[in-house]
């Protein structure tokens, strides 16, 4: 699913990496945590990212709700400590208080010597793979005919401003 198209309430990729590199140049720490594997059905992809800053604020989702509470915790412990860490939540998990509504398992990595040099990087190539509006599938000229009395540029610079307005 691309980030344009995201539920309301879930952050697209480029937000998480974004929002991590945004506390590390501002001299804040900030974990990085992955999806990294699943036993059976889950809400989010592998490789779905949540960004936790030092002060628990976070970007990203990774359960839609019932483990970032969790997460954000463990992240603060992690931070703390300076030290990377695998968690397992779910099916064979240690923690008895966090049950998946799915009934698997997941294992996330929190990275908390995160890279800004890399982070950058990756937002850089991130953007560049983002249509622009003039390669948006909504915004290219409409192939009907221009009302009476209008251009084709008035044509198309309407549909784009439709279609984001909605």
């Amino acid at each position: 699913m691309s980030d344009r198209h995201l539920p309301p309430g879930l952050t697209g990729d480029l937000d998480v990496l974004a929002f991590a590199e945004a506390e590390l140049a501002a001299g804040r720490p900030a974990a990085l945590i992955t999806i990294v594997s699943l036993d059976g059905p889950f809400s989010r992809p592998l490789g779905a990212q949540l960004a936790v800053a030092g002060d628990k604020r976070f970007a990203g989702s990774i359960s839609g709700g019932c483990l970032e509470q969790a997460l954000t915790e463990e992240a603060q412990i992690a931070m703390k400590e300076g030290t990377n860490r695998t968690l397992r939540y779910g099916t064979g998990s240690p923690y008895l208080d966090v049950r998946l509504p799915c009934g698997g398992g997941i294992n996330l990595y929190v990275d908390v010597n995160v890279d800004i040099a890399t982070l950058q990087r990756a937002i850089a190539r991130r953007r560049s793979s983002l249509p622009t509006s003039s390669a948006c599938r909504h915004c290219s000229p409409v192939s009907s005919p221009p009302p009476a009395g209008s251009s084709s540029a008035a044509r198309s610079t309407s549909t784009h401003a439709r279609l984001s307005t909605t």
